[in-house]
């Protein structure tokens, strides 16, 4: 069963942040946090300006999941797995000072439709349940950074939670000519490396990627070396691996966490889609996987591209 939560809306805000937690075996949950955001426009940027600003946008985004117990109805959290990042969907034209949608902004929610088997709740007053399958469906409008008179796509997305996975079926309609796409990544994967509230428990050390999710393997990355702080003569990050499925395990934690895309058949990203890995230190402490789409949209306006994220979060024996 799959425990729903939903809280109550911050004061001026017309929605509240909901949690799903999801079985994640040997009796732990893996609880996700859908934080809602609201920022209005900030007219002192433009679109070469604005690094990191969330500025206008008001919709839903997943922010941390944590693994932990569930008991009396209550999420007790053992540690976090995953840091802030983007499940959804996040580009970056060509001279601009920021990414747009996700945490960076820029993005409108349009229509909102949170079900829980089948039955639709409030999102503005607090609930919580146990149910099979929760769905939530998202649409939004993503803006030229910081240009919030100019519409560059219509983002759907359609979250669905079931058993241990946690998918998103996605789909971008281009609404503007973008300039050229520099980067845009869906997803993220911000899985930790080390607990950052006990340094000491190593949570997962080997990134092995495949072409395809159940496909070939086409590269493993040790992160075991990489502790708290950066060191001289650690190996190098990889960039530009030809994967669309990554799978992170900790050999003591018993962790595995399964992420990717999964590409309906015909579509321009077959082949195209590039992973990276940045290793971050601070209150991180993650291995932040990214997968770049970039190099297989070339979108002009008018156009459609579909794909679905997946996250899969296990303890095993």
């Amino acid at each position: 069963m799959i425990r729903l939560e939903v809280g109550v809306p911050r004061e001026g805000e017309p929605f509240a942040d909901f949690s799903l937690c999801l079985p994640a075996g040997r009796g732990r949950f893996t609880r996700y946090r859908f934080l809602y955001m609201q920022y209005p426009a900030d007219p002192s940027l433009d679109f070469s300006g604005g690094t990191n600003s969330p500025a206008n946008c008001s919709f839903y985004r997943i922010c941390e999941a944590h693994i932990g117990r569930l008991e009396g109805g209550r999420f007790l959290p053992d540690y976090r797995i995953l840091q802030s990042g983007e499940i959804g969907f996040a580009l970056r034209e060509r001279g601009a000072g920021d990414f747009v949608g996700g945490f960076h902004g820029d993005e409108i929610a349009t229509e909102l439709s949170l079900l829980a088997d089948g039955r639709e709740l409030a999102l503005d007053a607090p609930s919580s349940g146990e149910y099979r399958e929760v769905r939530f469906l998202e649409k939004s409008t993503v803006f030229r950074c910081n240009t919030p008179d100019l519409p560059l796509l219509e983002h759907r997305q359609l979250y669905t939670a079931s058993g241990s996975e946690l998918s998103v079926s996605q789909s971008l309609g281009f609404l503007a000519e973008p300039l050229l796409t520099e980067v845009a990544y869906m997803p993220m994967l911000t899985v930790e490396r080390i607990d950052p509230a006990l340094p000491d428990l190593r949570l997962t050390d080997t990134l092995t990627f495949y072409e395809r999710e159940g496909g070939e393997c086409v590269a493993v990355f040790d992160t075991a070396p990489f502790g708290v702080m950066p060191e001289e003569g650690l190996p190098p990050s990889p960039r530009g691996i030809p994967a669309t499925a990554v799978l992170a395990t900790g050999r003591e934690s018993g962790l595995s966490v399964a992420a990717g895309l999964r590409l309906p058949e015909g579509s321009p990203l077959a082949g195209q889609v590039r992973a990276s890995v940045w290793i971050r230190y601070g209150n991180d402490l993650d291995s932040k996987v990214y997968f770049d789409i970039a190099g297989g949209m070339n979108p002009r306006a008018g156009d459609h591209l579909e794909a679905e994220v997946y996250y899969k979060i296990l303890l095993v024996e």
